[in-house]
């Protein structure tokens, strides 16, 4: 990981970054953390969409009106912390030089981002945290 000490505050309205990994809950099927208030501000786009649907670890979902312009990776940040191999796997497979990660107060999973190879990630904080 690239160390980057910039954190960017995503309060509400489309921003073009990406890609954008959020936590979801996939145990429970409902938002947490970041895609919480996305959900809350893009009036239940999320959970709308995932309603009755299975998956196993990550999602990529691109809806109008949920702030990333481009679309989002939700990932179980709770799953990662157990199995980190799906977020290193995936970031590398993605191949970008630069992603953005949601900074989340309850499953942090920095530093297991500082493990990504010439990556530098950019941490996210929603709303005022």
């Amino acid at each position: 990981m690239t160390e980057n000490n910039d954190k960017l505050v995503i309060d509400f309205g489309q921003v073009e970054y990406s890609p954008a990994i959020i936590d979801y809950d996939f145990i429970k099927n409902r938002p947490r953390g970041g895609s919480s208030r996305i959900d809350f501000f893009s009036h239940g786009e999320i959970s709308s969409s995932l309603e009755g649907i299975t998956f196993d670890d990550k999602i990529f979902l691109k809806k109008d009106n949920i702030f990333f312009e481009k679309g989002i990776f939700l990932l179980d940040f709770q799953e990662i912390l157990n199995k980190p191999e799906i977020f290193l796997d995936m970031v590398k497979n993605l191949k970008f030089e630069r992603i953005y990660l949601e900074n989340s107060l309850h499953y942090s999973i920095e530093h297991i981002a500082k493990k990504l190879d010439n990556v530098e990630v950019i941490l996210m904080n929603f709303g005022c945290i």
